[in-house]
């Protein structure tokens, strides 16, 4: 899964750039903004599934005389149920901030191409980035931090700029 991930940024990062040049800017900023909503959306139900989606299985057996079986119970559990720890509660709270701030971002780039917009969606993009290379916690999620990575490309091939300014 991981190398799928670092495969599509890849690619992404080759090919959007190109193709963001190509069509017209209005229609580029256009684009960011539509990869950039897809990926909130998908990103913060992602989330949900990850915290509220009974993940978790646990299994109590009881045990007679003689070491026998005498009855399992199976129940499912979501994250919520199990425990969050506080930095778990920091990070999650950190990527929902984080896709608000690219759909923000692309919202400010396509109302004024020249503004902070893109500066914006770079704060929101990195750490989603760095957070999807490092932890297999938030798999599910990969897909819209990968949609939110293209959003980023996509506005500042648009309107012109580099990532140094």
């Amino acid at each position: 899964m991981l190398f799928l991930f670092i495969a599509v940024l890849v690619v992404g990062l080759i090919a959007i750039p190109f193709l963001a040049r190509l069509a017209r800017p209005e229609a580029a900023r256009r684009l960011a903004f539509a990869l950039a909503g897809s990926g909130a959306i998908i990103g913060w139900a992602s989330l949900a599934w990850l915290v509220f989606a009974p993940t978790y299985r646990t299994e109590t057996v009881t045990l007679s005389t003689g070491s026998q079986a005498a009855s399992v119970t199976s129940a499912s559990r979501s994250l919520l149920e199990v425990g969050l720890a506080p930095l778990t509660i920091i990070v999650l709270l950190g990527v929902c901030a984080a896709f608000a701030a690219i759909l923000l971002g692309a919202f400010e780039q396509m109302r004024a191409p020249l503004g902070r917009g893109c500066r914006l969606m770079l704060a929101g993009t990195v750490p989603l980035v760095a957070i999807g290379l490092v932890s297999w916690g938030v798999a599910p999620v990969q897909p819209a931090i990968a949609l939110s990575a293209f959003a980023t490309i996509t506005a500042f091939a648009s309107s012109g700029k580099s990532l140094r300014g």
